[in-house]
């Protein structure tokens, strides 16, 4: 969440209703916080160019990583394998060939509907060359998908991050369940590019529920430039949007408040949460953010960040062949041609013919002698 760009005390509003930690924009509704509203095209966007800055700048990292709980890495980072080492057992059945089939044929419809037919055979493969594998991931949900061939497997390649359309850490895959767990907070270990973007005021209307006496306090009434940093995690995972002054650089590191008024903001916080009643998983995974953030006195940009992506990338655990989306029918077989003759073989054979030929001629002269 991103402070009101004038440092400030943290002003009561009225809660907003409606508003639910599903929604893009979470906060708590009680505080005077705003985000920045969605960049806008500009003449200047020829000066708005994509700068890039690399660095590994890691403020205070051990002692966030001791406050955050979770620390800089995932417990579930699997180490790199070697493909096609997962074979397994998984449990269940796979859906009927005409289920899968019927599902395939939809999908490529679609891709083809919204791609020019020169991409068609990198991007919906022809059916026949489909094979079905039945993939468990460390959620414990079970999937279909596809490969080129029975020799490739469904962890010889990087999966694709639908979110950011960045590769997914090694050995992890997409779950397109809803596990409804909060996104959990991660380190940002490498600011890896910035896009630069103009913003309009701020519109008179107050936004977010809050009530006209505290949106006039935090307003931005005159044009500005904001900075829209892409970061790494320590999960592995990419994280889009965190925003900055334009002239900010990683390597200045953050600005904080005083001692006094990191805890002026714990107390005022805490007084505000006291009056919620229930809290979801989400309320307290935010409020264990804030709490961190103010024992670190409050820096800005933060040096953690919600990661969506976690919520549904987990490791692939193992894998089971279903066999070829198009069953494929054997060649008939080639009918062995008949052996050429051979001489020996059939000189044997008439030798043996003759043979009793003899016996019987002599059987029957035997016959004759004796009736004389």
């Amino acid at each position: 969440m991103k402070p009101p760009d004038t440092p400030g005390r943290f002003t009561p509003g009225r809660r907003s209703e409606g508003h639910t930690a599903a929604q893009p924009f979470h906060q708590e509704p009680e505080l005077a916080c705003h985000r920045e509203p969605e960049p806008t095209s500009t003449s200047d966007d020829r000066e708005c160019a994509v700068h890039h800055q690399s660095s590994k700048w890691r403020p205070n990292s051990a002692r966030i990583g001791a406050l955050s709980g979770h620390g800089e890495v995932r417990v579930d980072r699997p180490e790199a394998r070697r493909p096609g080492g997962l074979f397994m057992a998984v449990a269940g059945k796979a859906r009927p060939r005409r289920v899968a089939l019927a599902e395939y044929e939809r999908s490529v419809a679609e891709l083809r509907r919204r791609c020019r037919p020169a991409l068609w055979p990198l991007i919906a493969p022809k059916v026949e060359d489909q094979y079905r594998w039945r993939v468990e991931l460390s959620c414990g949900c079970v999937h279909e998908i596809y490969t080129r061939g029975k020799d490739s497997f469904p962890d010889d390649r990087p999966v694709i991050d639908p979110v950011t359309n960045q590769e997914l850490p090694e050995g992890e895959s997409w779950c397109m369940a809803d596990h409804r767990t909060p996104s959990p907070y991660r380190m940002i270990v490498e600011w890896t590019s910035r896009e630069v973007k103009e913003l309009p005021p701020d519109p008179e209307e107050p936004q977010h529920g809050l009530d006209q006496a505290t949106w006039s306090k935090i307003r931005c009434a005159e044009p500005r430039s904001r900075a829209y940093w892409r970061v790494k995690l320590a999960c592995g995972h990419v994280h889009d949007s965190v925003i900055t002054d334009a002239d900010w650089r990683p390597e200045q590191g953050p600005e904080l408040v005083t001692a006094e008024r990191a805890a002026e903001m714990r107390s005022e916080l805490e007084k505000l949460w006291e009056l919620d009643g229930d809290l979801t998983a989400s309320d307290e995974n935010e409020r264990d953010h804030w709490r961190r953030m103010i024992d670190l006195r409050w820096p800005q940009p933060s040096p953690e960040v919600a990661c969506y992506t976690c919520r549904h990338a987990y490791r692939v655990t193992g894998y089971q062949r279903v066999g070829w989306l198009i069953p494929r029918t054997r060649p008939a077989a080639v009918p062995k041609s008949p052996k050429s003759p051979d001489r020996r073989r059939i000189e044997a054979q008439l030798s043996k013919i003759e043979a009793e030929a003899e016996s019987l001629r002599k059987r029957l002269r035997e016959l004759d002698n004796g009736a004389g």
